[in-house]
C-alpha cells in the first residue's frame, strides 16, 4: 500500500481529514474507533475481525482488521517464524484464545503458513494435560505469554525438553528465562511484538 493510497483513505474519515500531522493516542482510538463514535473509520465494517488490546496497563482499546489485513499481517509473522521454526519442529501454541485477543489466532495462522507440526493447546487446558501433550508429541518449540509459561514451568516435573521458546505480550525477565532454561532445557529465546492497534511489528 502506497503512502498516497493511505492519504486518500484518510480523506474518507471524519477523524483523519486534515489531521495527518500528529501521532495517534490510545484515547483517540477509544473515543473515535470501532467502540466509540467511529469517526476514525475509512469505510464500512464488512468481512472483518474485531480485536481488543489486553488492557493490562489501561482500559482495552478495540481495532478492526479486514480479513485481508489480518492475513497480510500474519504473512509477516510467518516469514519471521520461518527463520526460527523448521519443518521437523513440533510447535505448541500456548497463547490465550478468546477475549477478542489476536495473539492465538495470529500465531496459529502464521504457523499454518510454514512447514511445521502444530499443537493448538492454548493457555486454558489443565497443566497436567499440557505437560502430557508436550511430552507425548515431543514438542520442540513453545509459544506463549511469559506469565503462562512460568506458571506452567512451576507446575511440571521437567519430564520433557524443548529447544526454543517464543514469547509475546509481556516482558520476560532474566530470572524467568533462567527458570525456563532449567525446567524446559530451552537454549534459544525469541520475543515477538505486535500491538493490536498496529498489527505485527517484529521478532
Amino acid at each position: 500500500m502506497s503512502l498516497e493510497s493511505v492519504l486518500r483513505a484518510a480523506e474518507r474519515s471524519e477523524f483523519y481529514r486534515g489531521r495527518t500531522d500528529r501521532l495517534l493516542t490510545k484515547k483517540d482510538i477509544a473515543e473515535h474507533g470501532p467502540s466509540g463514535d467511529r469517526k476514525m473509520l475509512t469505510g464500512e465494517i464488512r468481512e472483518c475481525y474485531y480485536f481488543s488490546s489486553g488492557g493490562t496497563t489501561s482500559m482495552p482499546v478495540f481495532a478492526v482488521y479486514t480479513k485481508r489485513e489480518f492475513d497480510r499481517s500474519t504473512d509477516f509473522l510467518a516469514e519471521d517464524f520461518g527463520e526460527i521454526v523448521g519443518g521437523c519442529d513440533t510447535v505448541a501454541n500456548l497463547m490465550s484464545p478468546g477475549n477478542l485477543w489476536t495473539a492465538y489466532h495470529a500465531v496459529d495462522r502464521a504457523l499454518n503458513k510454514i512447514g511445521c507440526n502444530i499443537l493448538p493447546l492454548g493457555s486454558n487446558a489443565p497443566n497436567p494435560v499440557v505437560e502430557r501433550t508436550l511430552r507425548d508429541f515431543s514438542a520442540t518449540v513453545l509459544i506463549g505469554c511469559p506469565s503462562y509459561l512460568l506458571a506452567l514451568a512451576a507446575s511440571v516435573k521437567g519430564s520433557f525438553q524443548v529447544e526454543k521458546v517464543i514469547y509475546g505480550g509481556e516482558f520476560l525477565y532474566e530470572g524467568g528465562m533462567e527458570m525456563l532454561r532449567d525446567v524446559f532445557g530451552a537454549r534459544e529465546f525469541f520475543s515477538f511484538y505486535g500491538p493490536v492497534e498496529s498489527g505485527y511489528v517484529g521478532i
